[in-house]
């Protein structure tokens, strides 16, 4: 299941009901890296006062709620039926939850979406600081364990020399299902890893859309589901 969070801090804006908080602008990319600044707030009124929200995802169908917003712009539309104006959306993308979560607790996000995972220890870890909380269910869809190594029947059957790839070790479901073997990727990379069989990995804890894309390949079959 792929959980939206939002941090509970004051808000400048309502929007249906949920606080949002209108801060200094982030940009990012889908290898995302942010420097933290001290008190970025404070630097607000260097830039136009029109009400922003950013929101960030990761890679996958997971996400198609969020799509569906972004590409019909329901944010806006609502906002201005509600009386807010314009407000900004910012979209961003993340590799991973680890490094959405961290910026979610420094202030450069509003919204992250991801796994249960790192919902909860997001949860936990600000309890005494943000209280980064969540807000919705996006989704709720299996994740699967694909591999290129025939011999491969159960997880007892991956050794010391397997690699597989998935979006944060540690920090993901799959890592918290696995905890062994496992190597960072995101989800397009990892995929183009097992179907090239020319890498270390050999086997990926994927999410739709690509778990079915590598499926549909030779010699690509599923050693465990999620559901």
């Amino acid at each position: 299941m792929h959980q939206l969070m939002h941090r509970v801090v004051p808000a400048s804006v309502i929007l249906l009901g949920i606080l949002l908080l209108a801060v200094y602008p982030a940009s990012a990319r889908d290898d995302f890296q942010f420097t933290l600044q001290p008190n970025p707030r404070d630097q607000l009124q260097r830039y136009n006062e029109t009400p922003q929200v950013r929101i960030a995802q990761q890679y996958g169908l997971g996400y198609l709620p969020l799509m569906v917003i972004r590409q019909y712009r329901l944010i806006e539309k609502h906002a201005r039926q509600y009386g807010l104006g314009n407000v900004r959306v910012q979209w961003l993308t993340f590799p991973d939850g680890k490094k959405m979560n961290q910026a979610l607790e420094a202030g450069f996000l509003d919204f992250a979406s991801g796994g249960v995972v790192p919902m909860i220890s997001a949860w936990d870890s600000t309890q005494d600081s943000v209280r980064i909380k969540g807000v919705a269910a996006l989704s709720v869809m299996p994740v699967y364990l694909n591999t290129n190594k025939p011999g491969v029947k159960r997880l007892a059957d991956f050794t010391d020399k397997d690699r597989i790839a998935l979006p944060a070790p540690g920090a993901s479901f799959q890592a918290t299902v696995l905890q062994k073997l496992t190597i960072a990727m995101r989800h397009p990379d990892a995929e183009r890893a097992l179907l090239a069989r020319n890498t270390a990995v050999t086997a990926h804890f994927a999410s739709p859309p690509y778990q079915y894309r590598e499926l549909q390949q030779p010699g690509i079959h599923k050693v465990l589901s999620s559901f």
